[in-house]
């Protein structure tokens, strides 16, 4: 409107249904709304009681009280959007999940990603809200070695669509790293890595003889989260090149680095 600047307030009536001798479902709402470079913008009640679907007079009204011409509007009716579907997920790293998704519908405000942990489990919490139009989210809130799923549902002013299917995915035991080695004696090798946390059950210790060896034979297997290994029964004055990986249910990590040391001599 070009007099939009002077513009005070915005009303529009609901026109009557008209039935044998009575007229019906007249009725009159004062809108909000904000003024613009180029005109109005103006919110509708979002009460079906206070403003229900069909056409409306639309007046605007300037500082003086003088309202315009009435202009006829439709309000439309606004249903929960369609549920999105193809659910997929793809576990990119130890600690990273990417979650894709097909948008069902164009009417959606935006999407809500849920997950719980575990193949089958039931206890979803919702993770993350992504906005409308966006088939994708990249979950790092995730620990290696353990087994998520996801749904996904749209949501619009009117309320939430159905759920997605649900996709499940475990991601990637995360390798030990920082493995250190020190003679402690002629025979005996202390070991020591960090632990990333991980589901793994624990560590297989690897040993080759030599310091650029690659046949490296496991020579130990420990349980639970220790991050330390003494290595004993060894010859003295001898290279021994070590590494380590995580294991859980079958699973291995990737391996550590490698680290070699010499014994003590004789």
């Amino acid at each position: 409107t070009p007099d939009a600047t002077n513009v005070t307030q915005v009303t529009w009536i609901r026109l009557p249904s008209v039935t044998h001798h009575f007229n019906q479902n007249q009725g009159i709402n004062r809108l909000s709304f904000t003024k613009t470079a180029t005109g109005l913008t103006v919110t509708t009640p979002t009460s079906g009681t206070l403003a229900p679907p069909g056409p409306y007079m639309l007046f605007i009204l300037n500082d003086s009280g003088v309202p315009s011409v009435a202009k006829i509007v439709t309000l439309g009716t606004v249903v929960a959007p369609a549920a999105p579907g193809n659910l997929t997920t793809v576990a990119s790293s130890a600690n990273q999940i990417n979650v894709s998704w097909t948008d069902g519908s164009s009417t959606e405000a935006g999407f809500k990603l849920e997950r719980c942990q575990g193949a089958g489990c039931t206890n979803f919490t919702e993770v993350a809200q992504v906005a409308a139009n966006i088939v994708s989210y990249s979950d790092s809130a995730v620990n290696s070695g353990l087994t998520y799923s996801y749904r996904l549902r749209a949501f619009n002013a009117a309320g939430n669509s159905a759920y997605s299917n649900t996709a499940t995915v475990t991601t990637p035991l995360a390798a030990p790293s920082n493995l250190t080695a020190t003679a402690r004696s002629s025979t005996w090798v202390a070991l020591s890595w960090t632990a990333t946390p991980t589901a793994a059950q624990g560590f297989r210790i690897e040993r080759c003889v030599g310091i650029s060896c690659v046949n490296f034979v496991q020579t130990a297997q420990t349980v639970g989260s220790a991050s330390v290994y003494d290595d004993t029964g060894l010859t003295a004055g001898t290279s021994y090149t070590y590494r380590v990986r995580a294991y859980a249910d079958g699973v291995t990590s990737a391996y550590s680095n490698s680290v070699s040391v010499t014994t003590n001599g004789p």
